[in-house]
């Protein structure tokens, strides 16, 4: 059985939980652009493609507390285009 996980962290340097044990924050720090954008239904529909292509089993995770910054809309519409 082929598998797959993504990792996803979909709101950038938008949170601002400032935690002390949050990697992003130090890379977002190097950045010549700050980053706080969202990330788009488009973008979305190409992770799950690609997440799904050529894999039995694929698992979507997100980074951090992105859930309260995304809202349940995101994740309802990510379920719809998983179950499509």
């Amino acid at each position: 059985m082929r598998a797959r996980q993504l990792l996803i962290k979909p709101v950038s340097a938008y949170c601002d939980l400032q935690c002390r044990y949050c990697f992003y924050k130090d890379v977002e720090k190097h950045r010549s652009r700050r980053t706080t954008a969202r990330m788009s239904d488009d973008v979305m529909q190409a992770v799950v493609e690609k997440g799904l292509a050529d894999v039995d089993i694929c698992t979507f995770g997100f980074q951090g507390v992105s859930h309260f910054w995304l809202g349940w809309d995101f994740f309802k519409n990510l379920w719809r285009k998983l179950a499509g």
